[in-house]
């Protein structure tokens, strides 16, 4: 399980804000309706009705994402984040989820069981985050939702989410670990979701096959003459 830090103080939602407006135009764009964003919401979906719920588990979820990708098409890997959640208000509290793990900050060692990081799936320069949206069990207030999003920065970047005018923060820790031992990291742990969520996909495009063939009549019409082999004459 992820260990979700402290609410944010006011200072940080006004730098986050005061960072959103400076850094909106350096190229970071939210992706809306694609293969990614489709894998990204099912295994969101999947991970939370076979744990109840529970939205705090990005390594598993998040591997498990990596897992489902390249049955798409897109060789995908893990990485470390910190995440920070800001509400459209100054006077709402944001959260923060994760941390470096390079040992600087204010937070002691996290208990048996958690981690103190946040764990999310990317493919090139595209990030996958699952578990944002765990921020709203005590910030319902933030409404995030799973994020998709195209970068340039490989150090971080800043883009909306949620209810208007709130914003997430994101800084990337590429190559740093400290989730390789967790349990949610075994691929047993996470087979049940990797098949559920490629069960769903699969009969997401098989209810798109339903609805989009051609009638049988219809088929015939639209082959026509390319129906016939080379050798085939017409009737007399």
């Amino acid at each position: 399980m992820v260990k979700k830090s402290d609410a944010a103080t006011p200072e940080e939602i006004a730098h986050a804000q005061e960072l959103f407006a400076r850094e909106a135009k350096k190229g970071a764009r939210v992706l809306t309706w694609e293969p990614l964003v489709r894998a990204c919401l099912i295994t969101n979906r999947c991970a939370a009705e076979l744990h109840n719920g529970d939205l705090d588990t990005c390594i598993l979820t998040s591997a498990a994402l990596r897992d489902v990708l390249p049955y798409l098409g897109y060789p995908a890997e893990v990485m470390r984040v910190k995440a920070f959640v800001w509400p459209s208000s100054k006077k709402g509290r944001g959260c923060s989820l994760g941390s470096g793990g390079d040992g600087n900050g204010r937070k002691p060692k996290a208990p048996p069981g958690t981690w103190y990081g946040h764990l999310v799936a990317v493919v090139d320069n595209v990030l996958l985050d699952p578990t944002l949206d765990q921020v709203n069990t005590d910030h319902p207030w933030l409404g995030a939702t799973p994020m998709v999003v195209r970068f340039r920065d490989p150090t971080g970047f800043v883009v909306p989410t949620g209810t208007k005018g709130a914003g997430v923060s994101y800084t990337l820790y590429p190559g740093r670990g400290g989730f390789k031992s967790a349990p949610d990291f075994r691929p047993g742990r996470r087979r049940l979701l990797v098949d559920t969520v490629l069960q769903e996909m699969l009969d997401a495009l098989r209810f798109i096959w339903e609805r989009t063939k051609p009638a049988e009549g219809d088929l015939r019409n639209l082959t026509g003459d390319r129906g016939r082999t080379r050798d085939s004459k017409p009737a007399a």
